[in-house]
């Protein structure tokens, strides 16, 4: 058995595309393709079971910490969780 390749894209817009043209499928944010589901381009697949709760996480230079970047830090954490960006609908 041979193994699997896989290709990574960090472009929402570009994997939607993707898994609408039927060539790939994704684990996407249903708040940013909303329209897509609607007009059934895109199916929300449920799994059961549900997948597990995904971790926002930061990259950036050891020099660069400071206050400016703790602060975009803290205010991603708190727009990921007011927005429920990462959270599946019930």
């Amino acid at each position: 058995m041979s193994t699997p390749v896989f290709s990574t894209c960090n472009n929402i817009t570009v994997i939607s595309r993707l898994v609408a043209s039927g060539v790939a499928m994704s684990i996407l944010p249903t708040s940013l393709v909303q329209h897509e589901l609607a007009t059934g381009e895109l199916i929300r697949y449920r799994a059961h079971p549900e997948f597990a709760s995904r971790t926002v996480c930061a990259a950036y230079p050891r020099a660069s910490r400071g206050s400016g970047v703790d602060a975009l830090l803290n205010i991603t954490r708190r727009v990921v969780e007011q927005t429920g960006l990462f959270t599946p609908p019930r």
